[in-house]
């Protein structure tokens, strides 16, 4: 009998280790994998739903592997999530399509982020993210899904789920050509209800590049392929913690923990942004602008730069009444203006340029402030011609809607510079700031020189030029002496490839403008 026992007793323990090791090997949906076999809480898949929870404090010490020395415990960082493969490559057409529910008592509140300006309204940001594509390179989020229990779930400050939804399922699309050029695009949706879409954008690149949204704005990078994330990750204040007076590197996460569940993923090719009665209001609003005298190119219902363009300048319509862009979302609603009684009596839109003297390709990378708020602080980059190197230049000054200027003039630029030029700089009167970016072992310093011009009327001077081209070295003189040489074609590239209403902050386009156009000169 008692061996008996012993064998009953043996045979109860494999059966209930079998079914743990069971519990435990259920598998992900098609395609995923954990993102690291070491996560204190690893997702539960049951009936076809994918389940994530993660807990306050709890985290995962191993080291990232690319000898930054850091971890997410350092850190602070909470997260339990997988990851599908293959990577996405730049040139696919590609939908992501899955449904989201948060748990119903989601109460983590988000916070007010200065980085944000410019981006979310009033700044409000959250640090909790439950999908993500990702570039290979450090710090190279390019697009996310966020939730907080002000803003709900929201995809780039879009909202995809109101927090009185919170408990329930809210189906996610999206569908993007991944490129590095202007032949990308995306349109993101809702329950079938278009939150975002853009045309004639590089996907490779984030529109909301700061460094709480894991991306360096000072460096532009150019990953190869995507990787696609889908779990909660609660974002902590970094290994610096300390050093900002937090408590610890951890935001703190509800008592019961979060928790976020997926169901009906699927990762699909062949995606397109125009579906036949978007396509038909295409045609249908390019025939409207060629009866109208404009040039948007032929009536195919195939949307491209010259037909945003035209659209965008036809007509001079009542402040408000078009959209900032002509994409699939904005499409019906261009239509519908430019099918209105008396719009071909309206005055003609567009201004008349004069040709620069050099080509440029200009974009903005972030902007501090948005809207017609006084202080403008605008970061752009763009390649010039004989010049090595992507010039990085930063627009600050004061915005005064009243006479449309711009006062207190700074023009910032990223340099490589040495302590001997730092210090010559300096004693020009050109402000010099280091700046960290990176990790706790591969930090990266960028010195960044601020030029403060002098104003006379309408003209913006640099006071002793010769004095700080005298401190640069031969690279760093050639991207300074081409800013302020061709600040006016900076301004016309910016109005020429139609991004001035890309701007966030409408006192830089109205300067951008107005330097375009000969009203202000910048310069030496």
């Amino acid at each position: 009998m008692g061996g008996l026992m012993f064998l009953r007793i043996l045979a109860i323990a494999i059966f209930v280790m079998l079914a743990a090791v069971q519990v435990r090997a259920d598998p992900l949906p098609r395609g995923f994998s954990l993102g690291g076999d070491d996560t204190p809480q690893k997702p539960v898949t049951k009936d076809g739903t994918t389940t994530f929870q993660i807990f306050d404090k709890q985290c995962n010490n191993v080291p990232y592997g690319d000898d930054r020395g850091e971890s997410d415990c350092t850190n602070g960082n909470i997260r339990s999530d997988m990851q599908f493969s293959p990577e996405a490559k730049m040139g696919q057409l590609l939908e992501y399509r899955f449904d989201i529910r948060l748990n119903a008592d989601f109460a983590y509140p988000g916070y007010r982020n200065d980085h944000a300006f410019g981006f979310y309204p009033g700044a409000w940001d959250t640090r909790l993210r439950i999908a993500s594509w990702e570039g290979p390179l450090l710090h190279n989020f390019l697009y996310m899904i966020k939730a907080d229990a002000k803003n709900g779930i929201s995809f780039l400050a879009r909202q995809c789920q109101a927090p009185e939804q919170f408990g329930n399922w809210v189906s996610f699309s999206m569908k993007v050509k991944w490129a590095a050029d202007d032949t990308g695009w995306i349109k993101v949706t809702c329950d079938d209800r278009i939150v975002y879409a853009d045309e004639g954008v590089a996907t490779d690149q984030p529109p909301h590049c700061f460094i709480t949204n894991v991306c360096e704005p000072d460096l532009v990078k150019h990953p190869k392929s995507v990787l696609l994330k889908l779990g909660p990750v609660m974002a902590g204040f970094g290994y610096e913690w300390k050093k900002y007076g937090y408590a610890s590197p951890f935001t703190p996460v509800q008592k019961e923990g979060i928790a976020v569940s997926f169901r009906n993923i699927a990762i699909t090719t062949g995606a397109v942004d125009y579906e036949e009665a978007d396509t038909l209001a295409m045609r249908q609003l390019q025939e409207k602008l060629t009866e109208l005298g404009c040039d948007p190119g032929p009536a195919d219902g195939v949307p491209t730069r010259q037909t945003r363009e035209a659209a965008l300048s036809c007509r001079v319509f009542a402040e408000g009444t078009l959209p900032a862009k002509l994409t699939v979302a904005t499409v019906k609603d261009f239509l519908a203006a430019y099918s209105t009684a008396g719009v071909a009596a309206l005055p003609h839109g567009g201004i008349d340029l004069p040709k620069a003297e050099v080509p440029v390709q200009i974009g903005e990378v972030q902007s501090e402030k948005q809207g017609t708020v006084s202080e403008v602080a605008s970061y752009l980059h763009f390649k010039a011609p004989g010049v090595d190197g992507r010039i990085d230049m930063g627009i600050i000054g004061l915005y005064s809607r009243k006479n449309e200027n711009l006062s207190g003039l700074r023009l910032s630029l990223d340099l490589d510079l040495t302590d001997p030029q730092i210090k010559a700089l300096r004693a020009c009167g050109v402000v010099v700031d280091v700046l960290k970016r990176g990790g706790l072992k591969t930090e990266v310093t960028i010195k960044r020189a601020t030029l403060i011009l002098w104003q006379k009327d309408t003209n913006f001077t640099l006071p002793k030029p010769e004095c700080v081209s005298a401190a640069l070295s031969k690279r760093a003189r050639a991207k300074v002496e081409f800013v302020l040489s061709h600040f006016r074609d900076i301004a016309i590239a910016l109005l020429q490839q139609g991004r001035s209403g890309e701007l966030h902050h409408q006192g830089a386009e109205v300067f951008f403008k107005r330097v375009a156009l000969g009203e202000i000169s910048v310069g030496t």
